[in-house]
């Protein structure tokens, strides 16, 4: 081999390099958090543990893939669990499993309780995944700062049922409560399964909840809304292809996306809605989702407060808990419910 063959070769394996380095160095750019000076050193230090690393949780599965899914179920459950866990360590709630209108819940009590007619429904979020046990997390913040009982919803996830029937199972628990005295809440997919099933309630000529708190809430399944671009690299925890989109598709055919009992955002709410408080972070990818329902509910005169928080997470409540943005959101629930 000759001089110009060595300098070749070397030339290569300098280019394979450099390009090495490059792909290192995009790869820590663009999956960086970045952390404005606007919000809490608290909120700060939590910020600098995420990573919007692509590999750092799976792909959803196929629809058909049930085995799949399960597994992914399973997976994520142990690791909402154990978060929960911490919440549920500190606040010593006291939480028991039921049944109402033959769909199973768990009754969360907040710490030296004082009974009260008024009872918030909870519904949680991550249709295809979560469980209502492994996000407890949420009801038990919710107990603690507005000192009243939480149900939180055990509705069936889909890929095992469509929208027609956790709907339905919502609708079920809310009608065997005195529905005068309930306030719903609902996180992320909760927050737009509560929504619709009330729609469907209003509806079918029942009678509605008191009050509605949306904790990010996912309210177009569909992919639009100008947050999924903007805010695609700035959101460490979803990316709507990898994380959305397969279990929105799971949850409703195509051909329903855009019903209101789906994608509440489309919904028509000058026939009546209760009050609503929505509370979001702008750093989360949902932006959009948490501006344009605002606007809907605003336009049919319904009474609703849009409560955002400056670089907060998707469901910073409970993923950011006990700091300063945290505390005050949980607060404005407290003074929502509170207000007649």
């Amino acid at each position: 081999m000759n001089m110009s063959s060595i300098i070749i070769v070397d030339r290569k394996r300098l280019n394979r390099f450099m390009q090495s380095i490059r792909l290192i160095v995009s790869n820590a750019y663009a999956y960086s958090v970045y952390i404005p000076k606007t919000v809490s050193p608290e909120a700060a230090a939590i910020l600098k543990t995420f990573t919007k690393d692509p590999n750092q949780d799976p792909n959803s599965p196929s629809i058909t893939d049930i085995e799949g899914w399960k597994k992914l179920s399973d997976q994520l459950c142990v690791t909402r669990s154990k978060q929960s866990k911490q919440i549920i360590d500190i606040y010593k709630p006291d939480i028991s499993k039921n049944i109402i209108g033959n769909v199973p819940v768990y009754e969360v009590k907040p710490a030296n309780y004082v009974a009260s007619d008024k009872v918030i429904v909870h519904l949680h979020g991550g249709f295809s995944v979560y469980n209502a046990n492994a996000t407890l997390g949420s009801p038990v913040l919710i107990a603690n700062a507005t000192g009243l009982k939480v149900i939180s919803v055990d509705y069936t996830k889909d890929p095992f049922v469509k929208w027609q029937s956790a709907t339905d199972e919502v609708i079920s628990v809310l009608r065997e409560l005195n529905i005068s005295n309930v306030i719903l809440s609902g996180e992320s997919a909760g927050g737009s399964l509560g929504p619709s099933s009330i729609l469907k309630m209003r509806d079918q000529g029942l009678q509605m909840p008191e009050a509605v708190i949306l904790w990010s809430p996912w309210t177009d399944l569909t992919d639009s809304g100008d947050s999924y671009n903007t805010l695609r690299d700035e959101d460490p925890i979803q990316s709507y292809q990898k994380h959305l989109k397969i279990p929105a598709i799971a949850y409703a055919n195509n051909t329903d996306m855009k019903d209101p009992y789906v994608s509440p955002v489309f919904g028509d709410f000058k026939k009546g809605f209760p009050r609503t408080l929505i509370q979001g972070g702008t750093k989360d990818i949902m932006l959009s989702n948490f501006i344009r329902i605002f606007q809907v509910l605003d336009k049919a005169d319904i009474p609703v407060k849009l409560d955002l928080y400056e670089g907060m997470i998707h469901l910073f409540q409970k993923r950011m808990y006990n700091t300063p943005e945290s505390n005050m959101a949980l607060q404005k629930v407290k003074d929502f419910i509170n207000t007649t």
